[in-house]
Protein backbone atom coordinates (compact mmCIF):
# COMPACT_ATOMS: atom_id res chain seq x y z
CA UNK A 1 0.00 0.00 0.00
CA UNK A 2 2.57 2.02 0.94
CA UNK A 3 4.63 1.78 -2.36
CA UNK A 4 1.60 2.20 -4.32
CA UNK A 5 0.59 5.66 -2.02
CA UNK A 6 3.83 7.07 -3.16
CA UNK A 7 3.37 6.22 -6.74
CA UNK A 8 0.09 8.17 -7.13
CA UNK A 9 1.51 11.47 -5.06
CA UNK A 10 4.00 11.50 -7.67
CA UNK A 11 1.88 11.37 -10.54
CA UNK A 12 -0.61 13.60 -9.03
CA UNK A 13 2.75 16.03 -8.31
CA UNK A 14 3.71 15.82 -12.34
CA UNK A 15 3.39 18.74 -14.36
CA UNK A 16 -0.40 18.23 -15.66
CA UNK A 17 -0.98 14.69 -14.39
CA UNK A 18 -4.29 14.93 -13.78
CA UNK A 19 -6.01 11.18 -12.34
CA UNK A 20 -9.75 11.17 -12.51
CA UNK A 21 -11.67 8.53 -10.44
CA UNK A 22 -14.74 9.42 -7.82
CA UNK A 23 -13.01 12.10 -6.17
CA UNK A 24 -13.64 14.24 -9.19
CA UNK A 25 -17.59 14.10 -8.33
CA UNK A 26 -16.61 15.08 -4.70
CA UNK A 27 -14.46 18.25 -6.00
CA UNK A 28 -17.51 19.36 -8.63
CA UNK A 29 -20.02 19.26 -5.81
CA UNK A 30 -17.95 21.09 -3.72
CA UNK A 31 -17.15 23.74 -6.15
CA UNK A 32 -20.66 24.24 -6.91
CA UNK A 33 -22.45 24.66 -3.67
CA UNK A 34 -19.32 27.09 -3.14
CA UNK A 35 -20.16 28.86 -5.66
CA UNK A 36 -23.99 28.96 -4.80
CA UNK A 37 -25.01 26.95 -7.92
CA UNK A 38 -27.30 23.36 -7.75
CA UNK A 39 -24.11 20.28 -6.81
CA UNK A 40 -27.05 17.98 -8.19
CA UNK A 41 -27.94 19.21 -11.61
CA UNK A 42 -26.37 17.12 -13.99
CA UNK A 43 -25.94 19.60 -16.62
CA UNK A 44 -23.60 21.80 -14.41
CA UNK A 45 -21.83 19.30 -13.01
CA UNK A 46 -20.66 17.96 -16.85
CA UNK A 47 -20.24 21.24 -17.49
CA UNK A 48 -17.57 21.76 -14.49
CA UNK A 49 -15.51 18.36 -14.89
CA UNK A 50 -15.76 18.82 -18.64
CA UNK A 51 -13.63 22.21 -17.90
CA UNK A 52 -10.78 20.61 -16.00
CA UNK A 53 -9.81 17.99 -18.62
CA UNK A 54 -12.37 14.79 -18.00
CA UNK A 55 -13.24 14.16 -21.93
CA UNK A 56 -16.37 11.95 -20.81
CA UNK A 57 -20.13 13.34 -21.85
CA UNK A 58 -21.50 11.89 -18.83
CA UNK A 59 -21.31 13.56 -15.75
CA UNK A 60 -20.06 11.41 -12.52
CA UNK A 61 -22.71 12.75 -10.05
CA UNK A 62 -22.80 12.76 -6.17
CA UNK A 63 -26.34 11.45 -4.45
CA UNK A 64 -25.44 11.49 -1.29
CA UNK A 65 -27.47 13.89 0.94
CA UNK A 66 -26.62 17.31 1.59
CA UNK A 67 -24.64 17.33 5.01
CA UNK A 68 -22.04 15.09 3.09
CA UNK A 69 -21.39 17.93 1.51
CA UNK A 70 -19.24 19.70 4.14
CA UNK A 71 -16.68 16.75 4.33
CA UNK A 72 -16.10 18.11 0.74
CA UNK A 73 -16.89 21.60 0.45
CA UNK A 74 -13.23 22.96 1.35
CA UNK A 75 -11.66 21.13 -1.48
CA UNK A 76 -14.05 22.81 -3.80
CA UNK A 77 -11.90 25.56 -2.97
CA UNK A 78 -8.73 24.88 -4.65
CA UNK A 79 -7.62 23.48 -8.22
CA UNK A 80 -8.60 19.76 -8.70
CA UNK A 81 -4.80 18.02 -8.85
CA UNK A 82 -4.15 20.22 -5.69
CA UNK A 83 -8.07 18.60 -4.22
CA UNK A 84 -6.90 15.18 -5.08
CA UNK A 85 -3.74 15.49 -3.72
CA UNK A 86 -5.11 16.74 -0.33
CA UNK A 87 -7.91 13.56 -0.42
CA UNK A 88 -5.55 11.53 -0.89
CA UNK A 89 -3.77 12.28 2.06
CA UNK A 90 -6.88 12.99 4.21
CA UNK A 91 -7.63 9.45 3.11
CA UNK A 92 -4.95 7.96 4.23
CA UNK A 93 -4.80 9.13 7.65
CA UNK A 94 -8.62 8.59 8.04
CA UNK A 95 -7.68 5.25 7.35
CA UNK A 96 -4.07 5.01 9.80
CA UNK A 97 -6.71 6.61 12.62
CA UNK A 98 -9.39 3.99 12.10
CA UNK A 99 -6.90 1.61 12.69
CA UNK A 100 -4.93 3.02 15.56
CA UNK A 101 -8.51 3.39 17.11
CA UNK A 102 -9.64 -0.02 16.76
CA UNK A 103 -6.50 -1.61 17.53
CA UNK A 104 -6.54 0.55 20.90
CA UNK A 105 -10.89 -1.19 20.87
CA UNK A 106 -9.91 -4.53 20.59
CA UNK A 107 -7.26 -4.75 22.80
CA UNK A 108 -4.16 -4.57 20.98
CA UNK A 109 -1.27 -3.89 22.49
CA UNK A 110 0.61 -0.37 21.09
CA UNK A 111 3.91 -2.19 20.62
CA UNK A 112 2.23 -4.61 18.38
CA UNK A 113 0.92 -1.74 16.13
CA UNK A 114 3.04 -2.67 13.03
CA UNK A 115 1.11 -5.63 13.18
CA UNK A 116 -2.29 -3.75 12.43
CA UNK A 117 -0.15 -1.65 9.96
CA UNK A 118 1.00 -5.15 7.69
CA UNK A 119 -2.80 -6.48 7.65
CA UNK A 120 -4.42 -2.99 6.60
CA UNK A 121 -1.90 -2.81 3.45
CA UNK A 122 -2.50 -6.26 2.95
CA UNK A 123 -6.42 -5.82 3.00
CA UNK A 124 -7.62 -5.40 -0.59
CA UNK A 125 -10.36 -3.09 -0.01
CA UNK A 126 -8.41 -0.73 1.27
CA UNK A 127 -6.08 -0.02 -1.25
CA UNK A 128 -8.50 0.29 -3.68
CA UNK A 129 -10.93 3.19 -1.66
CA UNK A 130 -7.75 4.87 -2.46
CA UNK A 131 -7.05 4.24 -6.12
CA UNK A 132 -10.69 5.43 -6.86
CA UNK A 133 -10.91 8.48 -3.94
CA UNK A 134 -13.70 6.59 -2.26
CA UNK A 135 -15.45 8.47 0.16
CA UNK A 136 -15.21 5.31 2.33
CA UNK A 137 -12.34 6.10 5.15
CA UNK A 138 -14.88 8.37 6.48
CA UNK A 139 -17.61 5.31 7.05
CA UNK A 140 -14.62 3.34 8.55
CA UNK A 141 -13.89 5.83 10.82
CA UNK A 142 -17.45 6.76 12.05
CA UNK A 143 -17.99 2.93 12.75
CA UNK A 144 -14.78 2.26 15.28
CA UNK A 145 -16.10 6.11 16.76
CA UNK A 146 -19.23 5.19 17.50
CA UNK A 147 -18.14 1.70 18.91
CA UNK A 148 -15.19 3.28 21.22
CA UNK A 149 -18.00 6.03 22.14
CA UNK A 150 -20.81 3.68 23.14
CA UNK A 151 -18.09 1.52 25.36
CA UNK A 152 -17.65 4.77 27.34
CA UNK A 153 -21.50 5.58 27.40
CA UNK A 154 -20.85 8.81 25.88
CA UNK A 155 -24.18 8.50 23.93
CA UNK A 156 -23.70 12.23 22.67
CA UNK A 157 -20.71 11.49 20.94
CA UNK A 158 -21.38 7.92 20.20
CA UNK A 159 -24.74 9.48 18.36
CA UNK A 160 -22.85 12.13 16.68
CA UNK A 161 -20.24 9.35 15.15
CA UNK A 162 -22.90 8.08 13.22
CA UNK A 163 -22.96 11.73 11.03
CA UNK A 164 -19.89 10.10 9.39
CA UNK A 165 -21.83 7.38 8.30
CA UNK A 166 -24.79 9.23 6.85
CA UNK A 167 -22.61 10.15 4.23
CA UNK A 168 -23.82 6.92 2.53
CA UNK A 169 -27.10 6.01 4.07
CA UNK A 170 -28.04 4.03 2.00
CA UNK A 171 -24.59 1.69 2.20
CA UNK A 172 -26.11 -0.06 6.26
CA UNK A 173 -29.76 0.06 6.21
CA UNK A 174 -29.78 -2.95 8.98
CA UNK A 175 -27.37 -0.15 11.40
CA UNK A 176 -30.08 2.36 11.41
CA UNK A 177 -32.84 0.24 11.79
CA UNK A 178 -31.04 -1.74 14.49
CA UNK A 179 -29.58 1.74 16.50
CA UNK A 180 -32.90 3.24 16.38
CA UNK A 181 -34.80 -0.06 17.74
CA UNK A 182 -31.78 -0.48 20.49
CA UNK A 183 -32.08 3.15 21.21
CA UNK A 184 -35.48 3.17 21.83
CA UNK A 185 -35.51 0.06 23.78
CA UNK A 186 -32.77 1.37 26.35
CA UNK A 187 -33.92 4.73 25.80
CA UNK A 188 -30.96 6.49 25.18
CA UNK A 189 -32.08 9.57 23.90
CA UNK A 190 -28.58 11.06 23.67
CA UNK A 191 -27.92 9.36 21.21
CA UNK A 192 -30.54 9.74 18.91
CA UNK A 193 -30.04 13.44 19.65
CA UNK A 194 -26.57 13.45 19.22
CA UNK A 195 -27.30 12.12 15.82
CA UNK A 196 -30.02 14.36 14.47
CA UNK A 197 -27.06 17.07 16.16
CA UNK A 198 -24.44 16.04 13.89
CA UNK A 199 -26.88 16.21 10.93
CA UNK A 200 -28.36 19.50 11.56
CA UNK A 201 -25.18 21.01 12.00
CA UNK A 202 -23.41 19.19 9.22
CA UNK A 203 -26.68 20.74 6.65
CA UNK A 204 -26.06 24.14 8.59
CA UNK A 205 -22.39 24.44 7.72
CA UNK A 206 -23.65 24.29 3.76
CA UNK A 207 -26.37 26.45 3.43
CA UNK A 208 -25.28 29.10 3.27
CA UNK A 209 -23.40 29.26 -0.26
CA UNK A 210 -27.01 27.88 -1.48
CA UNK A 211 -30.16 27.67 0.66
CA UNK A 212 -31.76 25.58 -1.77
CA UNK A 213 -29.75 22.57 -1.56
CA UNK A 214 -32.16 20.70 0.38
CA UNK A 215 -34.76 21.13 -2.47
CA UNK A 216 -32.38 20.87 -5.37
CA UNK A 217 -31.13 17.17 -3.58
CA UNK A 218 -35.16 15.65 -3.30
CA UNK A 219 -35.70 16.88 -7.19
CA UNK A 220 -32.87 15.59 -8.65
CA UNK A 221 -33.49 12.19 -6.34
CA UNK A 222 -36.92 12.13 -7.96
CA UNK A 223 -36.11 13.17 -11.37
CA UNK A 224 -32.27 11.79 -11.93
CA UNK A 225 -31.96 8.92 -9.70
CA UNK A 226 -29.19 6.46 -10.05
CA UNK A 227 -31.27 3.65 -12.08
CA UNK A 228 -28.73 3.60 -14.56
CA UNK A 229 -26.04 2.56 -12.36
CA UNK A 230 -24.67 -1.18 -12.32
CA UNK A 231 -23.52 -2.36 -9.03
CA UNK A 232 -22.20 -5.69 -8.18
CA UNK A 233 -25.27 -6.67 -5.77
CA UNK A 234 -27.95 -8.80 -5.39
CA UNK A 235 -30.80 -6.35 -6.39
CA UNK A 236 -29.06 -4.97 -9.36
CA UNK A 237 -28.50 -9.16 -10.20
CA UNK A 238 -32.59 -9.02 -9.95
CA UNK A 239 -33.45 -6.17 -12.57
CA UNK A 240 -30.92 -8.02 -14.98
CA UNK A 241 -32.56 -11.50 -14.29
CA UNK A 242 -35.88 -10.59 -14.72
CA UNK A 243 -36.79 -6.40 -15.89
CA UNK A 244 -34.39 -3.84 -16.23
CA UNK A 245 -37.66 -1.40 -15.65
CA UNK A 246 -38.59 -2.62 -12.78
CA UNK A 247 -36.55 -0.28 -10.58
CA UNK A 248 -38.61 -1.68 -7.38
CA UNK A 249 -36.45 -4.92 -8.02
CA UNK A 250 -33.36 -3.31 -6.85
CA UNK A 251 -34.57 -3.17 -3.36
CA UNK A 252 -36.36 -6.20 -2.88
CA UNK A 253 -33.12 -8.21 -1.02
CA UNK A 254 -33.02 -4.22 0.67
CA UNK A 255 -36.80 -5.20 1.97
CA UNK A 256 -36.15 -8.81 2.94
CA UNK A 257 -33.38 -7.84 5.09
CA UNK A 258 -35.12 -5.73 6.82
CA UNK A 259 -37.58 -7.99 7.50
CA UNK A 260 -34.74 -10.79 9.01
CA UNK A 261 -33.67 -8.08 11.13
CA UNK A 262 -36.88 -7.60 13.02
CA UNK A 263 -36.63 -11.32 13.60
CA UNK A 264 -33.37 -11.23 14.35
CA UNK A 265 -33.74 -7.87 17.15
CA UNK A 266 -36.54 -10.04 18.91
CA UNK A 267 -34.20 -13.22 19.49
CA UNK A 268 -31.23 -10.83 20.29
CA UNK A 269 -32.63 -7.79 21.87
CA UNK A 270 -32.10 -8.78 25.63
CA UNK A 271 -28.14 -9.61 24.93
CA UNK A 272 -27.49 -7.06 22.85
CA UNK A 273 -23.31 -6.46 22.11
CA UNK A 274 -22.35 -3.80 19.77
CA UNK A 275 -19.09 -5.24 19.82
CA UNK A 276 -20.48 -8.63 18.82
CA UNK A 277 -23.55 -7.40 16.56
CA UNK A 278 -22.61 -4.41 14.49
CA UNK A 279 -19.70 -6.94 12.22
CA UNK A 280 -23.33 -8.75 11.25
CA UNK A 281 -24.84 -6.23 11.03
CA UNK A 282 -22.41 -4.39 8.36
CA UNK A 283 -22.01 -7.69 6.69
CA UNK A 284 -25.67 -8.37 6.61
CA UNK A 285 -25.87 -4.69 4.97
CA UNK A 286 -23.01 -5.47 2.46
CA UNK A 287 -25.34 -8.29 1.13
CA UNK A 288 -28.71 -5.99 0.83
CA UNK A 289 -27.80 -2.66 0.50
CA UNK A 290 -29.33 -1.26 -2.98
CA UNK A 291 -26.36 0.06 -4.02
CA UNK A 292 -22.82 -0.92 -2.87
CA UNK A 293 -19.71 -1.42 -4.41
CA UNK A 294 -16.67 -3.94 -3.47
CA UNK A 295 -14.30 -1.17 -2.29
CA UNK A 296 -17.13 -0.10 0.20
CA UNK A 297 -15.44 -3.05 2.12
CA UNK A 298 -13.22 -1.17 3.95
CA UNK A 299 -15.59 -0.73 6.50
CA UNK A 300 -15.01 -4.38 7.45
CA UNK A 301 -11.30 -3.62 8.45
CA UNK A 302 -12.02 -3.21 11.83
CA UNK A 303 -12.86 -6.86 12.18
CA UNK A 304 -10.56 -8.12 10.46
CA UNK A 305 -8.27 -6.71 13.05
CA UNK A 306 -10.65 -8.14 15.74
CA UNK A 307 -9.57 -11.83 14.09
CA UNK A 308 -5.95 -10.97 13.87
CA UNK A 309 -5.92 -10.37 17.66
CA UNK A 310 -7.96 -13.54 18.42
CA UNK A 311 -5.36 -15.87 17.00
CA UNK A 312 -3.42 -15.41 20.07
CA UNK A 313 -5.78 -17.41 21.99
CA UNK A 314 -6.46 -19.91 19.28
CA UNK A 315 -4.60 -23.62 20.71
CA UNK A 316 -5.40 -25.43 17.27
CA UNK A 317 -2.39 -24.65 15.02
CA UNK A 318 -5.63 -25.84 12.11
CA UNK A 319 -8.14 -22.70 13.55
CA UNK A 320 -5.01 -20.69 13.20
CA UNK A 321 -3.89 -21.67 9.11
CA UNK A 322 -8.28 -21.86 8.67
CA UNK A 323 -8.68 -18.10 9.68
CA UNK A 324 -5.46 -16.99 8.11
CA UNK A 325 -6.49 -18.91 4.51
CA UNK A 326 -10.10 -18.02 4.76
CA UNK A 327 -8.95 -14.68 5.15
CA UNK A 328 -6.52 -14.49 2.43
CA UNK A 329 -8.68 -16.51 -0.37
CA UNK A 330 -11.29 -14.05 0.40
CA UNK A 331 -9.22 -10.82 -0.15
CA UNK A 332 -7.55 -12.34 -3.42
CA UNK A 333 -11.13 -12.73 -4.46
CA UNK A 334 -11.88 -8.55 -3.57
CA UNK A 335 -8.00 -8.13 -5.37
CA UNK A 336 -9.48 -9.90 -8.51
CA UNK A 337 -12.82 -7.78 -8.76
CA UNK A 338 -11.38 -4.85 -8.61
CA UNK A 339 -8.22 -5.47 -11.32
CA UNK A 340 -10.21 -6.94 -13.86
CA UNK A 341 -12.99 -4.56 -15.49
CA UNK A 342 -16.08 -4.96 -17.23
CA UNK A 343 -14.52 -4.29 -20.79
CA UNK A 344 -12.12 -7.38 -20.30
CA UNK A 345 -12.87 -10.86 -21.66
CA UNK A 346 -14.71 -12.08 -18.31
CA UNK A 347 -17.36 -9.37 -17.19
CA UNK A 348 -19.81 -11.64 -16.24
CA UNK A 349 -16.87 -14.13 -13.83
CA UNK A 350 -16.09 -10.35 -12.50
CA UNK A 351 -19.81 -9.65 -11.76
CA UNK A 352 -20.72 -12.58 -10.09
CA UNK A 353 -17.68 -12.85 -8.45
CA UNK A 354 -18.22 -9.35 -7.12
CA UNK A 355 -21.85 -10.24 -6.11
CA UNK A 356 -20.64 -13.05 -3.97
CA UNK A 357 -17.86 -11.38 -2.17
CA UNK A 358 -20.15 -9.81 0.69
CA UNK A 359 -21.74 -13.30 1.64
CA UNK A 360 -17.73 -14.66 1.28
CA UNK A 361 -17.12 -12.34 4.00
CA UNK A 362 -20.32 -12.98 5.79
CA UNK A 363 -19.22 -16.68 5.83
CA UNK A 364 -15.86 -15.97 6.51
CA UNK A 365 -16.51 -13.87 9.64
CA UNK A 366 -19.27 -16.82 10.67
CA UNK A 367 -16.53 -19.37 10.16
CA UNK A 368 -13.70 -17.48 12.29
CA UNK A 369 -16.57 -16.75 15.02
CA UNK A 370 -17.28 -20.65 15.35
CA UNK A 371 -13.94 -21.09 15.68
CA UNK A 372 -12.69 -18.25 18.36
CA UNK A 373 -15.68 -19.25 20.49
CA UNK A 374 -14.91 -22.94 20.86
Amino acid sequence: MLIWLVAQLLTLLRTGAIVFDDFLAYWTVGRLQLTGRNPYDPELVLVVQQAVGHESNSPLMVWYPPWALAFVLPLGAVDYPLGRLLWLGLQFGTILGAVALAWRYFGGRASDFWQALVITASFVPALFVLKYGQIGPLLLLGLVAFLWFERKQQWWQAGASTLLIAVKPHLLPLFWVALFLWSVDRRKWQLLVGTASALVIATLLVLPFNFQVLSQYLDTAVSYPPYFWVPPNAGRLLRLLFAEDRIWLQFVPTLIGLGGLLWYWRHQRSGWDWSEQLPILILGSLCIAPYGWPFDHVILLPFVLQAALSLRTFVSRFAVILTVGGYFVVDALALLTNVLHFSDSLPIFQYFLAIGLAPLWLLAYFGWHRVWST
